[in-house]
């Protein structure tokens, strides 16, 4: 068995439990998306053109009049993802539960199977400190790779409406626009970030920990700091 340490499952469970309620957002349609500006290649740009004048035709005197079903309000398989999730982490709690012998937490998860996620998620953080490597190796294991599980879908569902789309406005350091939504990492241990993709930017090693090809990158338990930072740095401008 692969040596598992505490801080990633530690940090993976915040991870999904700050990724969350914006996950949560993206089951309903239209929902405004978070640092989302599109940028749309000219593929897409004309598939819109060709979807609008489809709908102009069917609008035209002499068409058929039968309106198209309408669609559900909800992304289905976002749902789908979101309550596969909450069971999921369930099922990780009650492992936890079960092998650290807290009694109190397997009445509570017997008796709720619809827990909501942030809480099963809190608890798997909170009590991860006290999973032991040698007690619990197989407890230990297990969680490790379901929530990095877990990680990877949410992290494709955050970036299948961002993924390379552009930030409009100033990058903090270099005054570019040129802040990118990507998804950096390997399939499987996926890091939704923000890109500054300027080739000129160099925030000190204070503001940025994370680079990628040699741009500066912020994971996305930072974007709330860095959010504060450009509008900090807007208003300095106006």
């Amino acid at each position: 068995m692969n040596t598992i340490t505490l801080q990633p499952i530690q940090a993976v469970a915040r991870w999904l439990l700050e990724a969350h309620e914006p996950m949560a957002e993206l089951r309903y349609k239209g929902t405004p998306r978070p640092w989302k500006q599109p940028d749309p290649t000219v593929e897409q740009r004309a598939e819109q053109d060709a979807e609008a004048r489809a709908d102009r035709r069917d609008r035209q005197p002499g068409s058929t009049g039968v309106l198209p079903p309408a669609p559900a309000p909800v992304h289905l398989d976002v749902l789908d993802d979101l309550e596969g999730q909450q069971q999921t982490a369930h099922k990780v709690a009650r492992r936890i539960a079960k092998s650290l012998q807290h009694d109190r937490w397997r009445v509570l998860l017997a008796r709720d199977p619809s827990m909501p996620t942030r809480e099963l998620l809190r608890y798997i953080s909170n009590t991860a400190v006290e999973l032991d490597a040698a007690g619990h190796p197989e407890t230990l294991e297990a969680t490790a790779a379901t929530l990095q599980q877990m990680k990877a879908a949410t992290a494709r569902h955050l970036t299948e409406v961002t993924e390379g789309q552009r930030r409009k406005t100033e990058c903090p350091w270099c005054r570019g626009e040129h802040l990118k939504i990507r998804t950096i990492g390997p399939d499987d241990r996926p890091e939704v970030v923000v890109r500054c993709e300027s080739q000129q930017c160099e925030p000190s090693a204070a503001d940025c920990g994370t680079w990628h090809r040699g741009m500066p990158c912020w994971p996305f338990h930072e974007w709330e700091w860095l959010a504060k930072r450009i509008d900090g740095v807007n208003s300095d401008y106006k």
